[in-house]
């Protein structure tokens, strides 16, 4: 009796599949989402809209028959990745190329702030190396965000040992340090 209601269930089952991809799907979703034509419609409906400009002289009266360029120069959504294969003191054309690239196509930036990486002896930390990367972006108009201050699984290692209360006191410290050493340099962390 189980096998045969379980093959009833299949059947059934197998009924619904069939039906529902008969089915008429609306346009949209008959659509590859990958498409450039999907792609560009998704731009034209959440990312563009119409505007009309008004462009004055000095005494503040509207320009006729002026032709007028306009140049986006930065988005409001920021656009980013890790940077951390950025070295500013590398000359090379692989970085050359990867600085390049990362301007032209990025505007926010992820700066590496692992504390077992950040600060592998105790009291010595990449500070220097880091704000570099961070002053490169700020240089280039890339914002940049400061990640992890805080992570369990990326620690130095010469905290194992350290008791609980001497383990916070010590993180505590850390993210005031770093957080202070690149205020204005980089004002957004994950924690």
């Amino acid at each position: 009796m189980t096998r045969l209601a379980g093959g009833l269930l299949t059947a059934a089952a197998a009924c619904f599949v069939a039906l529902a991809a008969a089915l008429p799907a609306p346009a949209a979703a008959a659509m590859d989402p990958l498409s450039d034509e999907a792609i560009d419609a998704r731009i034209r409906t959440h990312r563009t809209s119409d505007v009309t400009l008004t462009v004055l002289d000095a005494a503040g009266k509207p320009l006729a028959g002026k032709t007028v360029t306009v140049r986006q120069v930065r988005h409001q959504f920021l656009f980013g990745c890790n940077i951390f294969r950025l070295d500013p003191t590398d000359t090379s054309a692989a970085q050359e190329a990867y600085q390049d690239r990362y301007k032209a196509l990025l505007n926010y930036a992820t700066l590496p702030f692992y504390w077992g990486a950040f600060e592998r002896r105790e009291g010595t930390t990449e500070t220097q190396r880091i704000r570099a990367m961070a002053e490169w972006c700020k240089a280039r108009g890339i914002r940049t965000k400061g990640h992890p201050l805080c992570w369990h699984t990326v620690k130095p290692r010469w905290l194992e040992g350290k008791t609980l209360g001497e383990v916070k006191r010590l993180q505590l410290g850390r993210i005031t340090r770093d957080v202070t050493a690149f205020k204005g340099l980089t004002d957004c962390w994950d924690v």
